[in-house]
């Protein structure tokens, strides 16, 4: 059989047909070039936008916070500190945190029924490990969205394992019986970690004793407690969720966001000051409980092999501990030197993903977004609910 033949006149067109109709490989680079060069360009503008959503998003939860804290002053006559509304004497046991307190006032009042604020909130007699009591399991291990930034992206439910025979095992269990905590990114002023010798006595970093900020164990303070001004003293302000796990022991943080780990002191080496001995002073005392005070950050949470602990922020229904609810101005908003504590109380800061600061609300219900380069006096300034300084512009 004989080829077909094309006449001169139809092969060029056809050739002409074929190029017109395809794509040369460089054309096809150029064109995913192209592509590349656009993503790159819109993805950075697409991550501020959502950044700037999520930032807002925290900043209205601040806010719906202290609206729920104001309403609660209005209707039982105190902003609720660690303690919340428990009954009797107010101890580490029963330092219910303020947030869980606060819980009919954010359209909560379900979650609120679980607590039972005549009972203990932990159990056993090292309950600075935050054993919680069975009767509220269900409330510590809830989730509540209000009480999380989305700027954070960590798992907000930590699995504990139980460490010790409080909660019905014979003897200590490893791998045995375990319980949820919901955390928080939210958590409370208690100053600038100055002691005072006046009355009401300021302890060292230690707030089982009234602090020069807004909130000890078992504070009540309400409006006039506030001289300094509502709208010059802050109420609470951000931290960033540990992701929990056993400690780990280095000259360097696990790897990761460091700062979401605080170091954990040798308790021997700085022990529990008395909240009732002596002075009535508690913070730390170097060596023992009658040693030397301990008034400044110790070189031991900055220098050599240490404890990293990830439970910062853990739980929004407990306030035992400050690695939970609290924060100092004792340290910058997102300072670079991790967060330090000893017996759960200690140097711990206000922190966030946000880029460059932190968001804090005031004792009037106003937002503010903090600069990381506020000057240390401004910052420490607007943590005193009575401290007589002038305020300045924060």
């Amino acid at each position: 059989m004989s080829r077909p033949r094309y006449s001169p006149d139809t092969r060029p067109a056809l050739r002409s047909a074929s190029r017109r109709f395809g794509f040369t490989l460089i054309e096809l680079l150029v064109v995913v070039a192209i592509i590349a060069v656009l993503i790159g360009l819109l993805l950075p503008a697409v991550q501020k936008v959502r950044e700037a959503a999520a930032r807002a998003k925290c900043q209205n939860n601040l806010k719906q916070i202290a609206l729920g804290m104001h309403n609660h002053e209005s209707a039982k006559g105190y902003f609720p500190g660690l303690g919340g509304d428990a009954t009797g004497t107010i101890g580490q046991a029963k330092a219910f945190g303020p947030l869980a307190s606060v819980l009919p006032y954010i359209e909560q009042a379900g979650l609120q029924n679980l607590i039972d604020f005549n009972r203990d909130a932990v159990l056993g007699p090292q309950f600075f490990r935050g054993i919680v009591n069975p009767v509220h399991d269900a409330a510590a291990a809830t989730k509540v969205t209000l009480y999380l930034c989305p700027s954070d992206g960590q798992n907000p439910i930590t699995t504990v394992a139980e460490s010790a025979p409080y909660r019905g095992t014979a003897t200590p269990v490893s791998g045995g019986p375990t319980f949820d905590l919901a955390a928080t990114n939210y958590v409370f002023n208690v100053g600038t970690g100055a002691a005072s010798a006046g009355s009401p006595r300021y302890a060292y970093y230690d707030s089982q004793l009234p602090t020069d900020g807004m909130y000890w164990y078992g504070s009540r303070n309400t409006f006039r407690d506030v001289p300094d001004g509502s709208s010059n003293t802050i109420m609470a302000s951000e931290c960033l969720i540990g992701p929990g796990g056993a400690n780990v022991t280095g000259a360097t943080p696990p790897p990761g966001l460091p700062v979401r780990h605080y170091v954990g002191l040798n308790t021997t080496a700085f022990a529990a000051g008395s909240i009732t001995g002596p002075g009535n002073v508690g913070g730390w005392r170097a060596g023992s409980p009658t040693g030397p005070l301990v008034v400044a950050r110790p070189s031991e949470c900055d220098t050599g092999s240490r404890t990293w602990t990830g439970n910062r922020g853990s739980t929004w229904f407990w306030g035992g501990r400050d690695w939970n609810v609290v924060f100092g101005t004792a340290l910058q908003p997102n300072d670079p030197l991790p967060d330090c504590g000893a017996h759960g109380r200690g140097f711990f800061g206000a922190r966030s993903q946000h880029g460059g600061g932190v968001n804090v609300v005031l004792c009037d219900g106003s937002v503010r977004f903090i600069r990381d380069a506020i000057p240390a006096d401004l910052w420490r300034n607007a943590s005193t609910r009575a401290g007589n300084e002038v305020a300045g512009d924060f």
